[in-house]
């Protein structure tokens, strides 16, 4: 070893003692000399320089390696002891590929850690710049610059055709020929376009170095065949005005690339993209010669230059020392850079920290945290990184002639402060749209002929009209206007129909309505609607996925490499500790790889996308991880980069109950993706061989463990709500324990578990303190009191009170619960739900809960109360009673299942197919509610529960078990009322959602999970859907189609058997000639009767003010009523033939024309005395009728036919004034028959419209 040699004190050193002479001697004795000045020199040179920012540039092939071969390992160890202290930059006129197998595999084989983030990668002169990405370990584009863009693609063409005539002109495929022993494939196999620039390869792309060097050292040096060549291309591009320059890359190639693109463009990249200034640069090279391409280097103010090629060309005049190496080709730039080394240990000058910057591009950090110097070098690096890779994935495409959209969805739920701009009325704003859609036109605006972007909103029915706001906002801004017009930003409203759903069910309903507007190449993926991920950090997901067909690109915090800011809170640190197991266990053998799983960055394919679609149900916050689980049932592999992550300084918020939440959320995926493994089959997903709950129940022991103490913890501090919370996940897990026979600790896990179900229940009892009276199951008072939460843990009976209000339309007003709540969290429930506390009356507890959860006073006269059991004589009437099963595993579930069906065959085998006992099963919960309305039927159902448990061996859960006796009312809103309705945050609610009533039963029972356990007296009782459908019926706009149109407010009380009889009597003799059949229901609201095709439903009330039965019916009281009674039947009659509403009216009137006595009789059913004479008949008087029903409706069909008769008998009478007296109307006496009417309205909205049409017309005649 030379150096070794001359370091131990050798003089001269000769290499071959067979050829020993003086001439030798002197030679080598001449170069020790001359290395002693080089010595000198060095010293000189690295004494002028900044010592602590130091950079190394290497060329690559023929400086640090044989041509296009790996790096030796003595250069290897060189590059690894300059890493660990000083910035390396590799530029070479080779590209990306050749660079990254020549540098990275070599490397990889050492395991080098971090070290490779010190070092630089410029292939093609600078065109490109590579920087390591610790967490994908491999080198990241950073900075990209086409040759293409540079000239344009008709002088690229040009530059082609150059090429071509120069292979024939200088018999290039005959050097090939010689020099590689075949035939060129054609005469592509001569150019090599690197994207960036393009070479001539004399000896084509995959010459080795043993072929190049033969051919340089025979043919290139005595031939100067490059050098002609190369002024061939020269006169032929200065001819063709093509805007380029050549030079001569290592042993057979010529490098063409942009005029002033050469390897001095690449220090101009170190300098300017990276702020490493030219004048601390040592470069090492070989490509000093006549026309050699490092020349440029050195024409720049670097700080000196080392040569290890052939010797310098003289007649250049450089603007840097260029120092000439004895010893050539890697072994030279080894031996210099260890001199360099050597000099610089005995100045003991320290390293150069890796120098990273903006990288040249225009962006703001804008961060609303403080940052250490540390940090704002990483968001640079980061964005930077991003900036660069959205340019490469441009250039890809281009090149692939392909067109891509990046479709970035956020979810939203009450965001107006946040999407609008900052100030005084609004202290939160952050203007986020603006400032998302300006980073999205920052990043794609130079690509968008192959990348475009898309940003859509999806509105979860926000109260506050959030997608309304934007879409107004961005409209009137005339520089973000032409946005909203291009489509580049849209809003989908979720339906109001729509399921409840949180923010995972918002994405994936937004991912449902767009999935037709997405193309095949499209790039769908999801964020967050504060301003908390830079979308200009876009280019880290999309190049990964443009490049890979099988991705998932996702941001992490969890890096190094990553800036989060500000950190977690205290309060997010715990939730985050307390979740881990909980997480782990879901993710173990599955997701262990993904470091960040809830970052709300992520970029899916389209056909991850459709995946997704068909098979997630997490509508929750923990839906990240099921569609993460759902790509790898799909066999997508998962890449994770660092990203800068700033959250929001006024508005984030962080809730402890719902990040806990997420624990419950984990375990059902669990039990639905993992333990259940069908989906993860149909999708082609296999299973390896996992750690079973057996290998993992140690950890997960002591994980519920420390949930147990922290829950007991809290319970003596008397924070009751989250003690349950930790008791809730403790249980999970020692259930899930309990489940494996083999488990070593499966003993101890079944006594923790009874343990901490005991402690669950005195938390329990705590949670809500108020007091409540007990009764008993046939609804007696037993003079008790309990709270609420120890009511339902003992199955005490007690009393509550429901209401479903009803629009002007006649569909269901539903409440829309908070995520946040307690129980039952984001489901649709009744209008209004709530316990009667003690000592309070119904009445005063249906007004208490409606005026705090809407924010309005109900009036009185419109709160109607269904009355389901005749015999109890209290308000709470509707009898509920209800168990719930909830499966832990698939074969508890299937077990539930089977016993289900087992006991709804013997319901259904009762006589005449009673539902003694009902059941609804929850599929995503794996819950199955059993449940009875009839207070006989609580034995049988208590015999159900304990065969359930003895088969399936699932107890119920008993801090779920419900037993109420409920106050149910109707509640007929008006369209003020609903102006008015103020949701209460106090008690969690977020908003309504009107429905119809039969869609929202066909709905509640097929997705039960949606909706809370309330909707279970109302829509999965028949008897009291039945009435509601009735009162609702009668409470919406009267179509004379479905109501007959009159109303008695009487009805206070069930008829008696006699009233019952003596009713049936009158129905019974109209009937038969009506040939219509009838049937009796209770509360029909306030109607008498409803029609449905051949059948008529009276109001079985209607009994209570039925006169005594004449049998002969010619009795005053009996006649009248039996003619009411015959009204409707001959209605219902005309209906059925298929009359409208005008012809029944015509028909009727025609009818009481001919039969004017009948339109008195009925006409005095509803009114206190009679009229004057009509067509010569006397009025009757009917008290005994008429003093029942003090208030019934007036504006009757038989006061409209009354009407109708007076009209034209006042309007005949007119005409015989006018007839008779021709000169001269005597209009006193036809005013006097014409007021004979004027009390009636005209304008009465239950008349129909054609005879309202008929009245005004003739009032305008007469």
């Amino acid at each position: 070893n030379h150096h070794e040699l001359l370091e131990n004190g050798a003089d001269i050193v000769v290499t071959d003692l067979s050829e020993i002479t003086l001439q030798k001697v002197e030679e080598e004795f001449a170069k020790r000399q001359a290395s002693s000045a080089l010595e000198e020199d060095l010293d000189n040179l690295v004494s002028r320089m900044e010592a602590d920012k130091i950079v190394f540039v290497f060329d690559m092939d023929d400086t640090l390696t044989q041509s296009r071969k790996e790096i030796p390992d003595y250069n290897l160890d060189l590059l690894e002891r300059l890493l660990g202290r000083f910035t390396v930059a590799i530029l070479s006129s080779s590209d990306e590929p050749a660079l990254k197998k020549q540098v990275m595999d070599a490397f990889m084989k050492r395991n080098p850690g971090n070290l490779l983030k010190n070092m630089i990668i410029l292939p093609t002169n600078g065109r490109k710049a590579l920087v390591y990405n610790v967490n994908a370990a491999t080198h990241v584009l950073a900075y990209y610059y086409s040759l293409e863009e540079k000239i344009g693609k008709n002088q690229k063409e040009l530059l082609f055709g150059i090429i071509k005539e120069a292979v024939k002109e200088y018999g290039i495929e005959g050097v090939f020929r010689q020099y590689r022993g075949c035939e060129p494939v054609s005469s592509e196999e001569f150019i090599d376009d690197r994207g960036t620039q393009v070479t001539l390869q004399v000896l084509g792309k995959t010459a080795d170095a043993a072929q190049k060097l033969a051919y340089y050292n025979e043919y290139d040096l005595k031939n100067e065949h490059r050098v002609r060549i190369k002024k061939f291309l020269e006169d032929l591009a200065a001819e063709k005005n093509i805007e380029v320059e050549f030079s001569i890359g290592g042993k057979s190639s010529i490098d063409i690339t942009p005029k002033g693109i050469n390897k001095g463009f690449g220090v101009d990249i170190l300098e300017n993209k990276f702020g490493i200034e030219a004048k601390n640069i040592i470069f090492i090279g070989d490509g000093f010669a006549k026309d050699g391409n490092d020349v440029p280097v050195a024409l720049k103010a670097i700080g000196f230059a080392i040569n290890v090629g052939d010797e310098i060309d003289g007649s250049i005049v450089f603007n840097a020392v260029v120092m000439q190496s004895e010893i050539k080709g890697p072994q030279g730039a080894r031996e210099m850079t260890e001199r360099i080394l050597k000099i610089i240990e005995n100045k003991k000058i320290e390293g150069s920290s890796s120098p990273m910057n903006e990288n040249g591009v225009t962006f703001n950090i804008n961060s609303p945290w403080p940052m250490t110097d540390e940090q704002v070098e990483k968001v640079k690096l980061i964005l930077t990184t991003s900036y660069k890779n959205m340019a490469e994935a441009a250039r890809i495409l281009r090149e692939e002639n392909r067109k891509v959209k990046v479709w970035m969805l956020f979810a939203i739920y009450k965001e107006t402060e946040r999407i609008q701009p900052q100030g005084e009325s609004n202290p939160h704003g952050e203007d986020a749209l603006r400032v998302k859609i300006g980073q999205l036109e920052n990043i794609f605006a130079p690509y968008k002929d192959v990348l475009d972007w898309r940003l859509v909103m999806v509105d979860n029915r926000c109260p506050d009209n959030t997608g309304k706001v934007a879409i107004d906002m961005l409209s009137a801004d005339p520089k973000y206007r032409h946005f909203v017009e291009s489509g580049n930003f849209r809003v989908v409203r979720v339906a109001e129909g729509a399921l409840v759903m949180q923010k995972g069910g918002t994405l994936l309903y937004g991912l449902k309505e767009l999935l037709s507007d997405f193309s095949n190449d499209d790039l769908i993926g999801y964020t967050d609607c504060d301003t908390t991920v830079r979308l200009d950090q876009l280019g880290l997901l999309t190049y990964p996925l443009i490049i890979n067909n099988e991705g998932v690109a996702m941001g992490t915090r969890a890096t190094s490499e990553a800036v989060a800011l500000p950190g977690p809170t205290e309060e997010e640190k715990k939730a985050s500790v307390e979740l881990k197991p909980i997480k782990e266990y879901l993710l173990h053998g599955l997701l262990d790889e993904v470091k960040d799983t809830q970052c709300g960055f992520k970029l899916f394919h389209l056909d991850t996308v459709k995946v997704i679609i068909k098979y997630a149900q997490d509508m929750r916050w923990a839906f990240d991880t099921e569609w993460l689980l759902l790509a790898l049932y799909s066999g997508r592999t998962f890449i994770q980069t660092p990203i800068c992550w700033f959250d929001s300084e006024a508005l984030s918020k962080t809730n402890m109950l719902a990040r806990l939440g997420m624990g419950a959320d984990w375990i059902n995926q669990r039990k639905r993706l993992v333990d259940d493994r069908n989906m993860a089959h149909e999708l082609g997903y296999v299973f390896g061989d996992e750690k079973d709950v057996n290998l993992y129940s140690d950890s997960l022991f002591s994980e519920a463990n420390r949930f147990f103490r922290l829950a007991d913890s809290l319970l003596v501090k008397g924070d009751y709500l989250q003690a349950r919370v930790y008791y809730l996940m403790a249980k999970e897990i020692y259930q899930r324990i309990e489940l494996s026979a083999k488990s070593s600790v499966r003993q101890q896990a079944t006594i923790n578990l009874g343990i901490t179900t005991s402690r669950l229940n005195r938390a329990n009892k705590h949670i809500k303190s108020e007091e409540i009276n007990i009764y008993d199951r046939n609804g007696n008072s037993t003079d008790r009191v309990e709270n609420y939460i120890r009511a339902h843990i003992k199955g005490l009976w007690h009393t509550s009170v429901y209401m479903l209000a009803i629009t002007p339309d006649g569909k269901a007003y539903l409440q829309v619960r908070g995520e946040d709540k307690y129980m039952f969290p984001s489901r649709r429930t009744l209008s209004v739900t709530g316990g009667v506390d003690k000592d309070e009356s119904s009445m005063q507890a249906i007004t208490r809960e409606f005026t705090e959860e809407l924010g309005i006073v109900p009036a009185a006269e419109r709160l109607i109360k269904i009355i389901r059991n005749s015999r109890l004589d209290f308000d709470h009437s509707v009898y509920f009673n209800m168990y719930e099963f909830t499966a832990v595993t698939a074969e508890e579930e299937l077990a539930l299942l089977q016993v289900k069906h087992k006991l709804e065959t013997k319901e259904a085998e009762e006589p005449n197919g009673l539902k003694r006992i009902l059941f609804i099963y929850q599929p995503v919960y794996r819950t199955l509610f059993v449940y009875t309305f009839d207070a006989l039927k609580s034995r049988i159902l208590n015999d159900y529960v304990k065969e359930i448990t003895r088969e399936t061996k699932v107890t119920f859960s008993d801090y779920l078990l419900n037993r109420e006796w409920i106050g149910l009312y109707v509640y007929s809103l008006t369209k003020d009322e609903i102006d008015k309705i103020a949701p209460s945050v106090e008690e969690g609610i977020t908003g309504f959602v009107s429905k119809d009533l039969e869609e929202i039963r066909e709905d509640f029972l097929r997705h039960p999970e949606q909706y809370t356990d309330a909707l279970l007296p109302v829509f999965a009782n028949d008897v009291v859907f039945g009435q509601v459908k009735q009162i609702v019926a009668a409470s919406s706009p009267l179509t004379p189609e479905n109501i007959y149109p009159a109303s008695i407010d009487a009805f206070t009380a069930e008829p008696t058997s006699e009233q019952s009889a003596r009713l049936n009597k009158y129905l019974s003799n109209a009937k038969i000639p009506a040939g219509i059949t009838y049937k009796l229901a209770n509360d029909l609201g306030q109607q008498t009767a409803a029609f449905n095709g051949a059948k008529v439903q009276f109001n079985s009330r209607l009994a209570t003010i039925a006169p005594e039965y004449d049998e002969s019916t010619t009795t005053f009281p009996s006649r009248a009523f039996q003619v009411f009674i015959n009204d409707i039947f001959a209605q219902a009659a005309l209906y059925n033939k298929g009359k409208d509403v005008w012809e029944v009216f015509e028909e009727r009137a025609k009818y009481y024309r001919d039969n004017p006595e009948d339109l008195m009789l009925v006409t005095e059913v509803f009114t206190n005395g009679g009229y004057d004479t009509v067509s010569g008949l006397n009025g009757f008087v009917a008290p005994n009728i008429a003093n029942k029903a003090p208030n019934a409706q007036k504006d009757t069909f038989a006061l409209c036919y009354l009407t109708r008769i007076r009209m034209e008998t006042s309007l005949r009478n007119v005409r015989e004034e006018i007839k008779n007296n021709p000169n001269g109307v005597n209009y006193p006496v036809a005013r006097k028959y014409f007021e004979r009417f004027s009390a009636f309205n005209p304008g009465s909205p239950n008349w129909p419209e054609g005879f309202k049409a008929s009245i005004e017309t003739n009032w305008l005649v007469t």
